[in-house]
């Protein structure tokens, strides 16, 4: 099966993608290169065959020109923003299935900005970029390119996992705070997290119920040291449903931290002699809206301590509305935290991490749904995480004893 795919836009660089796949397959052989218009039977449903080659790559080539970010649909409208552009799809495939992707620059292009495109395509420019510059140099990016597929090619990392012992096990219906082995993608957006915790950002996570947020806190914590480079103690949780009230709240808070409880101007000044940045989850954040148990104070203290690239914290909030409308103490007045947060929602999978997502679990399974029934269930849920769970779950006993 074909280990590099090639992905491009014909009007943007179908010419030099040809020339580049003539160089490829001199290299690695035919058989290696999917190149749509060359791979693809005839007859065959171009949409699945696509699918289905994006779960063999090794490693995907994203040809990059000078119009691939402008090209527009007969309405106008830019086809990187249309969720079904198959170019957007092929690299959404491959970055939310960690196949490594090498943006190609061709034609003397650019890698666009981070602001220029889809959130699902952003992690695509903190991609390693390779060149293919026109002659005289094209033969010499050709192989710097080719060197350093074949290193990728050569990856244990990169090579299919062995197959698994049969199983009859239902391996749908996760409920509540997943654990990181429980936990199923959404790469695109931890990197973005991440991404924004090394700038020293504060974070706001705003989902609908039980679309995940619990979990994506747990995996901060879970691979922030590694991320971050730092040490396991500077990541606290704080599920703030097992927290009674603003004097509960800053022992749960100084108990993480190590510390007696405190707050005010001495924590500030005690945390700063740490010369250390601790990264603070707060979960079921909500529970702070409660006026009778909390006065409001210790928002203004958090923001405090978590304002400034240098600040002692930053927050990373989980809740269901944004926080300017949790915490909309007076109009004329922005929330101290909505003003300190970057917002970032959490969406519930697309139809592509639905198939994917059912296709993973169902991995070695001798139940098996078919793509009817995959679409069924996308459609029924919209992708909503807890509700794709109990449906599959559903729909596996339903099989099981069918």
């Amino acid at each position: 099966m074909p280990s590099i795919f090639l992905s491009y836009r014909r009007v943007d660089s179908g010419d030099i993608t040809g020339r580049i796949c003539d160089h490829l397959v001199e290299h690695f052989g035919p058989d290696v290169i999917f190149r749509d218009v060359q791979s693809i039977p005839f007859g065959v449903d171009f949409r699945d065959y696509i699918k289905n080659e994006l779960c063999e790559c090794q490693v995907l080539l994203a040809v990059i020109g000078p119009q691939w970010l402008t090209a527009q649909d007969d309405q106008g409208n830019r086809c990187v923003d249309r969720l079904d552009d198959w170019v957007r799809l092929e690299i959404e495939t491959a970055l939310g299935r960690g196949i490594p992707v090498i943006p190609l620059l061709v034609s003397g292009a650019e890698l666009p900005k981070p602001e220029d495109l889809p959130d699902c395509l952003q992690p695509l420019i903190y991609r390693n970029s390779a060149t293919a510059r026109t002659d005289p140099d094209f033969h010499i990016d050709m192989d710097r390119l080719i060197e350093g597929v074949r290193a990728l090619l050569a990856s244990p990392t990169s090579s299919p996992s062995p197959p698994r012992r049969l199983s009859r096990e239902n391996p749908f219906g996760d409920r509540g705070r997943l654990s990181p082995k429980q936990f199923w993608g959404r790469e695109i957006l931890l990197e973005r997290v991440f991404n924004e915790l090394k700038k020293g950002s504060s974070l706001s996570l705003i989902g609908d119920l039980q679309v995940g947020k619990s979990s994506l806190l747990e995996m901060v914590r879970h691979h922030g040291p590694e991320k971050l480079q730092f040490e396991s103690q500077q990541f606290v949780t704080i599920n703030m449903s097992n927290v009674q009230n603003e004097d509960d709240f800053f022992a749960a808070l100084c108990g993480n931290l190590r510390l007696e409880t405190m707050r005010g101007f001495r924590l500030a000044r005690t945390l700063e002699e740490r010369k250390k940045r601790y990264i603070i989850c707060l979960d079921e954040i909500e529970r702070m809206t409660n006026p009778r148990n909390f006065t409001g104070d210790q928002r203004d203290e958090l923001k405090g301590l978590a304002d400034g690239v240098t600040a002692p914290l930053s927050l990373v909030i989980a809740s269901r509305s944004s926080l300017k409308e949790l915490f909309d103490d007076d109009p004329t007045l922005a929330s101290p935290l909505d003003g300190l947060c970057e917002t970032i929602r959490i969406p519930p999978f697309t139809r592509v991490e639905t198939i994917d997502f059912i296709t993973d679990r169902l991995k070695g399974n001798t139940i098996q749904f078919t793509a009817e029934q995959i679409e069924s269930l996308y459609n029924d849920t919209q992708g909503h995480p807890a509700q794709l769970q109990r449906a599959a779950r559903d729909l596996y006993r339903q099989l099981e004893g069918g």
